[in-house]
């Protein structure tokens, strides 16, 4: 059947978005969770509802549309929106046949590098991606804890600061396996991913087998590698090696139950094929590597010899560019030697290169230096910023020499650098002095809040929330620039610089009034905790008269008022009708929507309360909503914001509630099961006398 193009544009234009993002999110988490209990039929049953979705389909095409990624081998690209519509309709497993990917080389300018990458066709990446939607929940719902490359939310830093924490604690391990993977992409058996992978087999072989087309020529699959140009590829690699926590934990002490086991011996940390595992002594360092070479070989895997290394803590090993050692007790961390040596050399190599302008040069180096600083803040790397500030000086100096063979030293010195009051010189441009060099010794070292080991991004969604909302604020991105950029940087509770290193936050200048960048300041975190009262005016304070004065003072009164004494909830609280109105309630289940709360409180929710499920929480504060309901016996069950609606229960002393699956309240059931289960609860009933509604 052919769809007129008036139609298929229709149907793509109207597509809800908001909608499809939160389908395919409600069915993420069911299938996480049916993963975590190993469901395996209802893992496919949902998989299959997802890759069906024609709402989601849409999305998966939405995604390489909007990259305007290479084209592939068909030369394809999606651009209008009849063209998407025709997209999304024709992913389907269906006679599939994934074609050759077309690989090319690019050469790094400044390096002289050479990468190739794969470049799928556009269908092709949206089979991917449309079928990375309903792995990815599966294999992060099995993934080994301490896992951190290629998954949501997880990086390099969260890795080191385990790391940290493993060797620090008390009787910390004096021995670490460090082991690579060689050729780890190139090598994994097809047969084995085959067999092991949770997703539809066929589709599966079609991504492994799509083989290569390059300079026109076709390159057949072999049995072995996956594609890095594939998004669902990096799921593929986690899958491979996870597993792999427990195996050594069994191996090593005979056990993974969690109660038994010495969590520091055989502990692994693991970013993408590199691993390091700690050990308590040489001998079981030994049995982690041969069980780790075991482990390997049933998946066509084998390590690198010259990379994989048995260290004594105290004596020093490098893992992720990073070098850890144990000194008088403490654990320092810093770039690894070989790290700074490759990252002078790249600077090197960039201003050999450099055929642009100054201005672009410097812009580059600046790129550079700040992603390089960005990565390594978190190490006790003062001396290796000195070192690689020093080594980048003297080769800008050396090319500066070169370029200009018979001018003086110091007039080549003048005309490239500035020299600043206290001495010292700034390679910057000769008539705008903002554009200048950055030094790495201005970076700011800090310390990196780790991720929960445990935690699920399609499951513990409010944790994951709250923690990007709190990266926002920390690195100062999106709205929250606005509002540093007002205040200059400067805390607008004390009046003084917030550094790099120093806690932040943000407040409401006025609570009863919605969030935004306009009512929102940001302070030090140590300043926000603190018992202030802050009274903002436009005036000028030496310029205010006495009945200004009083009429701030009165404002204060008012407000302390409020507050009640002995810190009791005040009848003045805005939330004060709520909570009265949760103390008359008797029933054991209660159920609002926001325009009801609001109709209560008598005023408007602010525009967070709709946006973030955190703020509902209680803050351990009585300025928290939840306060309303917590302090009157009951607790939040179920909170939707999409249809704002939130649910309670009241929480007795000795007395919980108890969750019935919907397959025995709603589903068919066996008659035998019907009749077991009647009689247990009845046998229950009797034997704690629990009292009937009526009875």
């Amino acid at each position: 059947m052919i769809i007129p193009d008036k139609i298929l544009e229709k149907m793509w234009d109207e597509n809800d978005w908001e909608a499809a993002e939160a389908k395919l999110s409600d069915l993420q988490k069911r299938l996480t969770i049916a993963a975590f209990a190993h469901n395996s039929e209802e893992i496919e049953r949902l998989q299959k509802i997802i890759v069906r979705d024609i709402n989601i389909k849409c999305l998966a095409v939405k995604k390489v549309a909007d990259s305007n990624a290479s084209m592939g081998v068909d030369k394809v690209r999606w651009k209008t929106s009849a063209e998407k519509m025709q997209a999304a309709i024709s992913l389907t497993s269906k006679n599939y046949h994934a074609s050759p990917m077309r690989q090319v080389v690019i050469t790094a300018k400044n390096s002289g590098k050479e990468r190739r990458p794969q470049i799928p066709t556009y269908h092709d990446r949206a089979m991917s991606i449309l079928y990375g939607y309903s792995l990815l929940p599966v294999v992060e719902a099995w993934a080994d804890h301490k896992s951190f490359a290629f998954r949501p939310a997880r990086s390099a830093q969260d890795a080191h600061a385990y790391i940290l924490q493993l060797l620090e604690e008390d009787n910390a391990p004096e021995f670490v396996v460090c082991a690579d993977i060689k050729s780890y992409y190139a090598s994994i058996h097809h047969d084995w991913l085959l067999e092991h992978v949770p997703m539809d087999k066929s589709v599966l072989r079609e991504f492994l087998n799509a083989g290569i087309v390059f300079a026109g020529e076709l390159f057949p699959p072999s049995d072995t590698g996956i594609s890095e140009g594939s998004s669902i590829s990096p799921y593929l690699g986690n899958f491979v090696l996870d597993g792999l926590q427990a195996t050594i934990f069994r191996n090593l002490q005979g056990t993974d139950k969690s109660d038994e086991l010495d969590y520091s011996n055989g502990n692994m940390i693991r970013f993408a094929d590199d691993v390091m595992i700690t050990a308590r002594t040489q001998s079981d360092a030994e049995k982690i590597l041969e069980c780790l070479i075991n482990f390997l070989d049933e998946r066509g895997l084998r390590l690198s010899p010259e990379k994989t290394k048995i260290c004594r803590v105290t004596e020093g090993f490098t893992f992720l560019s990073r070098t850890y050692i144990r000194k008088n007790g403490y654990i320092h961390a810093y770039p690894s030697e070989r790290a700074v040596e490759r990252f002078i050399s790249e600077l090197r190599v960039t201003l050999i290169n450099n055929r642009r302008s100054q201005r672009d040069l410097i812009e580059t180096l600046n790129k550079k230096l700040k992603g390089w600083a960005a990565y390594h803040r978190y190490t006790d790397a003062a001396e290796a910023f000195k070192k690689v500030d020093t080594a980048l000086q003297s080769a800008l100096l050396e090319a500066a020499r070169l370029k200009h063979p018979k001018l003086p030293m110091p007039k080549i010195i003048s005309k490239y650098w500035y020299k600043m009051p206290d001495g010292e010189h700034i390679y910057a441009l000769p008539d705008d002095k903002s554009v200048r060099l950055y030094k790495l010794r201005d970076t700011v070292l800090v310390s990196h809040h780790k991720i929960r080991a445990g935690a699920n991004p399609f499951v513990d969604t409010d944790y994951f929330e709250e923690r990007t909302h709190k990266k926002e604020i920390k690195n100062v991105t999106g709205k929250y620039r606005t509002i540093w950029d007002r205040q200059g940087g400067m805390c607008f509770y004390c009046g003084r610089p917030i550094l790099d290193d120093q806690p932040r936050t943000i407040m409401l200048l006025d609570p009863s009034k919605s969030p935004s960048a306009a009512n929102s300041v940001y302070v030090h975190e140590i300043c926000a905790s603190s018992e202030y009262e802050i009274i903002r005016t436009e005036k000028d304070t030496d310029t205010m008269r006495p009945y200004d004065v009083c009429e701030t003072l009165e404002k204060i009164i008012e407000k302390k008022k409020n507050q009640g004494e002995k810190g009791e909830i005040s009848p003045h609280w805005k939330y004060y009708d709520l909570k009265m109105y949760f103390a008359k309630c008797t029933a054991a289940s209660v159920a609002l929507t926001f325009g009801e709360i609001e109709k209560i409180n008598g005023h408007q929710l602010p525009l967070s309360a709709r946006q973030r499920k955190p703020w509902w929480y209680s803050k351990n504060t009585v300025n928290s909503i939840a306060e309303a309901w917590l302090t009157e016996g009951y607790k939040m069950r179920r909170l939707d914001l999409k249809r704002e609606e939130i649910s309670f229960y009241r929480v007795e002393e000795g007395v919980s509630s108890l969750n019935i699956p919907d397959v025995l309240l709603h589903g068919k059931l066996p008659e035998n099961a019907v009749f077991e289960l009647e009689n247990f609860m009845e046998y229950i009933i009797l034997k704690y006398g629990i009292k009937r509604k009526g009875g």
